[in-house]
C-alpha cells in the first residue's frame, strides 16, 4: 500500500451536526463477524496527526426509511489510552485485537469522538491510511439464510472429493 494517500473526513466548508464516521457496508446479503482493524496515522507529509484518540466500533443490519444505515450497536471502544493504544504520532501503524461481540452485521462502522486534531463545527475531524478489516474466520455468511456458511476446510475437501473423481474418472 501507499501511506501517502489517505482518507481524511471534512475540516472546511459546511459542517455537519455529528460525529465523523467511516461506514463499511459488506454488501447485501453478506456480514462481518469477528475481525481485526488496522491502519496507519497520517503521513510525515501532513500537515496535522489528526489522529483518532477515540473510536467507537459499530454495527448493524438494519436501514431506515431513507435507506440508510440504521440502529448501530456498539461493538468496540477503541482509544489511545488502551493496552493497545491507538497511535497518536504521524506514520504509525495501529492493529487491534480481536473485535466483535458474537453478532455478525452488514454494515460496520468507525465512529470517532476525539482526535489530536481540530473541531470542524462541535465534532472533531480524523485522517487514516491503508485502512484494512480483517475476518477472523475463514467463512462468508450470508445473513438472508438462502446459503450454507462454508468454511475454507469444507470447500477444500469438496475441492480434493472433486479431484479424486477426477482421477478415478481418467484410469476408468
Amino acid at each position: 500500500g501507499d501511506t501517502k494517500t489517505y482518507f481524511h473526513t471534512a475540516w472546511y466548508g459546511s459542517a455537519v451536526n455529528e460525529d465523523h464516521y467511516l461506514l463499511i457496508d459488506c454488501g447485501e446479503g453478506l456480514s462481518l463477524g469477528d475481525f481485526t482493524l488496522n491502519y496507519y496515522t497520517l503521513p510525515v507529509s501532513a500537515s496535522n496527526v489528526d489522529a483518532p484518540t477515540v473510536m467507537v466500533i459499530e454495527g448493524t443490519d438494519h436501514t431506515g426509511s431513507d435507506g440508510l444505515p440504521a440502529d448501530f450497536t456498539e461493538i468496540a471502544t477503541l482509544t489511545s489510552n488502551d493496552a493497545t493504544p491507538l497511535p497518536t504520532a504521524k506514520n504509525q501503524y495501529y492493529t487491534s485485537g480481536v473485535l466483535g461481540n458474537g453478532e455478525d452485521y452488514r454494515f460496520v462502522r468507525l465512529r470517532v469522538t476525539k482526535t489530536t486534531g481540530g473541531l470542524f463545527g462541535t465534532h472533531y475531524y480524523f485522517g487514516l491510511a491503508e485502512l484494512g478489516i480483517y475476518r477472523m474466520e475463514n467463512a462468508v455468511h450470508n445473513i438472508d439464510g438462502r446459503f450454507t456458511t462454508l468454511t475454507k476446510d469444507d470447500v477444500m475437501g469438496a475441492l480434493d472429493e472433486v479431484q479424486c473423481a477426477k482421477l478415478l474418472l481418467d484410469y476408468s
